[in-house]
Formats: C-alpha cells, structure tokens, sequence
C-alpha cells in the first residue's frame, strides 16, 4: 500500500500480491516501482522523462528509484537505467559483476561482487565518488550524498554533508544502512544477551546483621578485555526486585586466572527492605559492554529476617 502526497499517483500502487520489493522516487514529481516475483518491474507516478516506465523483462532481482531515473539488476549482474540522464545518472557501466544497486537525486551507486563501489552521475559535491577499497557490503544514495556499510560493521558517507547526513557515527555494530534527502539512517546489529557466571556475597544475609554492601561478581569469558565494559552505564539488579537496584559502584579487574571480574557493590538495605519474610531470592544482575551488548549473571541469596533462637 501507499500513502502520503499522491498528485501524480505515486503513493496508488497497482493491485497484486506478488511484489518482492519497492522503491520510491527522491523528487517531488515522484514516481514508484515494484519488482514482481516473476522478475518483471512496474512504475507509476510522475513519468516525465519516463522513470516510470521501466523495460520489459522478467530476469530483474532489485531496483531503485532515483530523482527523475531509475535502475535495476539483472540476475546475470548487470545494470540497466532509464529515466532523465543528463548526467549520466541513468547510463550504468557495461560490466555484470553486480549485487546492488543504490539510485540518488541525480547520481547512482553500484556494488561489485568484489565489494568495491562505482558511481556515476552528478559528482559536484562528490557523492558519484566512493572510497576505495573491497570491504563493503551494502550502499546507499541520498540526495547528494552517500553511504557505505563496510563489513566489520562501520559506516562511510561522502558527498554533500551540510547537515552531517554523510557524518555517520563512528561504531562498528551496523548492519542496514539508508540514505534519505537530507539525513541518514542506520540500524544497528542487535546482540543477544551474555549469560556470564556470577557470585553474590553475602550468600545469606541477616537483616539484623551489620554490613553495607551486597556484592556482585561477574566473569566474562575468555577474549574480553577491561575495557569492553561500559564504565559510563551502572550494573543492575534487575531480578526480582522493581524498580531495579543500581550499583553504587563497580571495580573493573583481571582476576588472577587472567579473565575480566566486574565487582558491583549495592546497598545492603535494598535487598534487606525487598525482603518479606526469610526466604531465598533468585538474583539476576545484568551490565552493558561498548558494543551494545548486555550480559547478565544469576545466583541465590538467602535472607534471614528473624533473630536466631
């Protein structure tokens, strides 16, 4: 389905349900296409200089709508453009050693199966000039501007930068990048939770007893380094006490059989004012690393609230 301004028709797509995907013009006169699951394209919207109008086919796998062009590629890697190109934008290199395609306002971006970038087109703010090198894996085109994901993760951008749309952020944890008129997006690599192993001490805790810290220590395994622990976000406990118990404050060492131990000390009173009765609590206590990564360590402790006979 479609929404939004629609003057030349561009946000009604036709009936089906055999589309694989979609793309949507970058200009005002806008147009759209959608590739079929059988290999063909159809275009509508704004169809001025025939960006709309796509070619006959049914061997197209992406596609990519421009300002006023549009591109797809074949399964065989090559490309093929149409649409305005009085700057080249729609005239693709002769080459089929193509995976994706990325189209801008008035330039375009191909990625070979080595991982090297091409751009052609409009090159005055230096948006159809990609870095060198043979890492990346994904692009994208803006208006001016453009983007690259490199493998490891991190992100490039060039071109026009006048509201820091080709100033990604500097981290390595991306894995989708997308290139809007003016600004930029990224999704970040989301990582599942590390169950590390912990120990609480105190393991039985005397409400009546004196003592100020409960204490956490957590032990990362084999590979991580001290500073792959986020010191600016505080360890928690988030199980089963609510709202969660937050560190007071964290010691950060190489413990003496060479792995990282994260000590968390949290007030005694939090846990001895949670408790209701003597009972033994399953503690879950969860911290962050740099890489957005959280890791978690569970463990039992017993509390006593009444005076021994």
């Amino acid at each position: 389905m479609g929404w939004g301004e629609n003057y030349f028709g561009q946000a009604s797509p036709p009936e089906g349900q055999d589309f694989v995907a979609i793309a949507a013009g970058r200009a005002i006169r806008a147009h759209s296409l959608a590739l079929r699951s059988d290999g063909s394209i159809v275009g509508w919207g704004a169809n001025g200089s025939g960006q709309a109008s796509p070619p006959l086919g049914n061997d197209f796998v992406a596609i990519a709508a421009g300002g006023f062009h549009s591109l797809a590629l074949r399964s065989d890697g090559s490309i093929v453009g149409w649409g305005w190109n009085d700057y080249g934008q729609a005239t693709p290199p002769e080459d089929n050693d193509f995976v994706a395609i990325a189209a801008g306002g008035f330039h375009s971006l191909a990625l070979r199966s080595d991982g090297r970038i091409v751009g052609w087109g409009d090159n005055g703010c230096g948006q159809a000039s990609p870095p060198e090198g043979q890492g990346f894996v994904a692009i994208a085109a803006g208006m001016d501007h453009s983007l690259a994901l490199w493998s490891d993760g991190s992100i490039v951008g060039w071109g026009d930068n006048e509201y820091g749309q080709a100033s990604p952020p500097s981290s390595n944890d991306f894995e989708a990048i997308a290139a809007g008129y003016w600004h930029s997006l990224a999704i970040k690599r989301v990582l599942p939770p590390l169950e590390v192993s912990m120990k609480i001490m105190p393991q039985t805790l005397n409400t009546r007893s004196g003592g100020k810290w409960v204490k956490a220590h957590l032990v990362l395994p084999e590979g991580f380094e001290v500073n792959d622990v986020d010191v600016n976000m505080p360890v928690k406990v988030t199980e089963p006490f609510e709202p969660d118990i937050e560190s007071d404050y964290v010691n950060i060492f190489i413990n003496e059989v060479n792995l990282v131990e994260i000590e968390a000390a949290f007030e005694r009173a939090a846990f001895c004012g949670a408790a209701t009765g003597d009972e033994v609590m399953d503690v879950k206590v969860m911290g962050l690393l740099t890489s957005g990564q959280f890791f978690y360590g569970t463990d039992t402790i017993r509390i006593i609230t009444k005076q021994p006979k």
